[in-house]
């Protein structure tokens, strides 16, 4: 086996990364445009929040179907998918002359994003050869997390020089740019099977996700027993009892949650 990172195999983790890249610098980088949003779409502060919760709810529904979708769909036909949707949220963040279709906009970006971060690590842990993993997880790592630490900083300066819609615009070259490199250098990661969709198991986890990321949101504005903090936690909760219960025998589930307490209690 080749003991090389090759630089087709290098382009196709930086082309799949850069959709979450985009993801992440688009949702830091829009924060500091918060007040610029609120006078120009004349929303309230929780309002405008929302642009960037939405992206998160949104990923946190997407990836953990990823697994399913990747023995479903061919690993190319995916990462444009990806891109489509992600394309398609910038064109409509960039023209939209109101706030609810901005956040539309966004939650197409949060699919992007959410295809694009498990796709890019599942290239790293299939093609890259063992004595190179360490090394390329870690860029993968360091691209996520320049995301966050320039986002801020891009924000500021295109929203001060320009117009906070040319976050969106500049954004839209690079996926572009992603799409065509992407295209050229990402191959297939396994073989394709036809697996039925657990559409119970991708609901409970779905739901508990979203409902404990509310729960946590709403604990700095409410009471810890309030029905917007208690209750998102307790119905997160009771959906994570419900997917354990009936994914547990099953081998084919979207997460396992047999290994995760295996891992957990062997820690």
């Amino acid at each position: 086996m080749d003991d090389k990172v090759t630089p087709k195999l290098l382009t196709a983790i930086l082309s799949a990364g850069m959709l979450s890249f985009l993801g992440i610098l688009d949702e830091t980088a829009t924060t500091v445009t918060f007040p610029t949003l609120i006078k120009e779409f004349a929303v309230t502060t929780d309002q405008v929040q929302w642009v960037n919760t939405l992206v998160l709810f949104v990923i946190a529904t997407i990836v953990p179907i990823s697994s399913q979708v990747s023995l479903r769909f061919s690993t190319k036909r995916i990462f444009l998918a990806g891109i489509t949707f992600f394309v398609l949220g910038l064109v409509i963040d960039i023209f939209t002359p109101r706030f609810d279709l901005l956040l539309l906009g966004r939650a197409f970006q949060g699919i992007g994003t959410g295809i694009g971060l498990p796709l890019m690590y599942n290239i790293i842990l299939t093609k890259v050869p063992k004595t190179h993993l360490g090394f390329m997880m870690g860029i993968g790592t360091m691209i996520t997390a320049a995301a966050v630490a320039l986002g801020p900083v891009f924000g500021g300066i295109v929203t001060e020089l320009l117009n906070w819609r040319w976050i969106f615009i500049i954004s839209i070259f690079l996926a572009i740019i992603s799409a065509f490199t992407g295209t050229y250098s990402i191959t297939q990661l396994n073989k394709l099977q036809k697996v039925s969709f657990k559409y119970g198991q991708w609901l409970t986890i779905a739901v508990g996700l979203v409902c404990l990321m509310l729960g946590f949101t709403n604990l700095a504005k409410n009471y810890f027993w309030s029905g917007q903090v208690a209750g998102c936690l307790l119905l997160g909760l009771a959906s994570f009892l419900i997917w354990g219960k009936i994914s547990w025998d099953d081998p084919t589930a979207l997460i396992s949650p047999r290994l995760f307490v295996n891992i957990t209690f062997s820690m």
